[in-house]
Parts: structure tokens; C-alpha cells; sequence
């Protein structure tokens, strides 16, 4: 069941990226079919990736109180990467040539005041509480081509032609699934010693909680857009239960080996 809780968790511990008024505000003017189309692409893909991980499992053993430590190490660490980047400014110095050119490149000004939700009463509070770094979050690669439709409405500068449909979303989306992201490799430890069953109700767990918020962006934005002001809450809550996982899997790794 801690397998299970600790998916849920990761999922829910969602990256800036869908906590921002620049992006929900785009998702809005996106086409439905598609984000669909992504969300159950995405969903599969994370599926077929859990699975494939729990059979490499089945052909290489790995003593479980390596898998245990390697969890709790993962799960802390990635819980205050979080916390620091999200919650208290740190840049990482991979991303700080990013941020420094950012300025001009594509059109975009990265900041409040070019930001199109100013000229919407209803957004204008939030973009304010967005922080992302001086960088849209509407033109992160992982979403990128479905706010493209947005950005053309904003009169942004587009040069991609403008994708649509539930076929092209769902390619999109398993596309950005089978990418082994950052949250993804995190689960990996606890894949290896699962079942084909257990490792099926994680990948399930995982996909589905991690799709939250995008999904609320898709289908009820301006609810999503009021999470935006608690956005500091919910990071340090997420981040507190993840570590209190972490600990729970060192304790158990370390008893593992007889060492407590």
C-alpha cells in the first residue's frame, strides 16, 4: 500500500508548470479533443513504461534493502529540489544560462506585465503569484504544442504549424510519457521488485494523480487558477509527506541489512 501512497504522492507533486496562470489561461483556449488525447496518451504510455521496468525486474535481482535505500534516498532528495527551486527561488545552475537568455528570444516578454492574463480581470491577481522564473511556462517543451493555439491568439510568434485532434494529442501525449522524466526515474527502485500487477497500480496511480492539474487546466480553469495563491502550501505539503516517505524507506532499507 506505501508503494501505492508514494505513486499518489509524486503525482500530486506537481512542478510549476501547472500552478501557472500564463499556462492555465492557454489550456483554456486549447482544443479539447486534443488535450484528451494527450492526458490518455500520457496515461498509457506511463502504463506500457511501468510494466517494462517491473519485467527488467523479474531478470535482474536486486536486494530489497538496496531498492528501499535507493527509494528513501530519491524521494528526499527530490522533495527538497523541489522545495528549493519551488519554494524559496534556487536556481540550478543547468537552468541559469536558460533564464539569463531567455529575455526576447521567442516573442515572449517572461514577465507579469507582458503576460496576456493582465488584460483579463479574472487572471490579472494570479499571474502575480506565477514565479516561473522569469520563463513561460505556456512554452515548456512538455506542453508546448498544445497552448501553440493560444499563442496564436495572442499573436505570439508561432512558427510550428498548429496541431488538433484526438489522434495527434494522444501521440503527443504517449510521446511525453515514454520520455523518462524526472518523477518517473524516482519510481524505478520500487518498480524493480514489483509484480506485473502492483507495477500496473502504480503506473495507474502515478499517471492519474500527475494528470490532476493539467486536467483541471483543460476542463475548469478558473478553478485551477485559484490554487495558484496557495501554491506555497501545497508544495510544502507535498514535499513533507514525500520526505516522511523517504525516511520510511532508509528505516526499512537499514533494518533490511541489520544495521538499527
Amino acid at each position: 500500500m506505501n508503494d501505492y501512497l508514494v505513486a499518489l504522492l509524486l503525482g500530486f507533486s506537481f512542478g510549476n508548470l501547472w500552478l501557472c496562470a500564463l499556462l492555465v489561461f492557454s489550456l483554456q483556449n486549447t482544443n479539447r479533443a486534443t488535450c484528451g488525447g494527450y492526458l490518455l496518451g500520457r496515461v498509457l504510455a506511463i502504463l506500457i513504461l511501468s510494466l517494462a521496468v517491473a519485467a527488467l525486474g523479474k531478470v535482474v535481482t536486486i536486494d530489497k534493502g538496496v531498492i528501499n535505500i535507493a527509494s528513501g534516498v530519491l524521494l528526499i532528495g527530490f522533495s527538497v529540489y523541489l522545495a528549493a527551486t519551488h519554494m524559496y527561488g534556487w536556481v540550478p545552475p543547468w537552468k541559469k544560462p536558460r533564464a539569463a537568455h531567455a529575455e526576447g528570444e521567442d516573442g515572449c516578454g517572461h514577465d507579469c506585465k507582458s503576460c496576456p492574463t493582465m488584460g483579463h480581470h479574472e487572471y490579472m491577481s494570479a499571474c502575480s503569484a506565477c514565479g516561473d522564473d522569469k520563463v513561460c511556462s505556456a512554452e515548456e517543451p512538455e506542453v508546448e504544442a498544445l497552448t501553440r493555439q493560444a499563442r496564436v491568439v495572442w499573436r505570439r510568434d508561432v512558427k510550428e504549424k498548429k496541431i488538433s485532434g484526438f489522434a495527434v494529442g494522444m501521440a503527443l501525449g504517449a510521446l511525453r510519457g515514454s520520455t523518462l522524466c524526472t518523477k518517473l526515474l524516482i519510481l524505478v527502485p520500487l518498480l524493480l521488485s514489483a509484480s506485473m500487477f502492483k507495477a500496473f497500480g502504480i503506473g495507474l496511480s502515478f499517471s492519474l494523480s500527475s494528470s490532476l492539474y493539467p486536467l483541471l487546466g483543460f476542463v475548469v480553469g478558473a478553478f485551477a487558477l485559484k490554487l495558484v495563491k496557495y501554491k506555497r502550501w501545497l508544495f510544502g505539503i507535498s514535499c513533507a509527506l514525500m520526505i516522511l516517505a523517504g525516511i520510511q524507506y532508509l528505516i526499512n532499507g537499514i533494518q533490511f541489512y541489520h544495521l538499527v
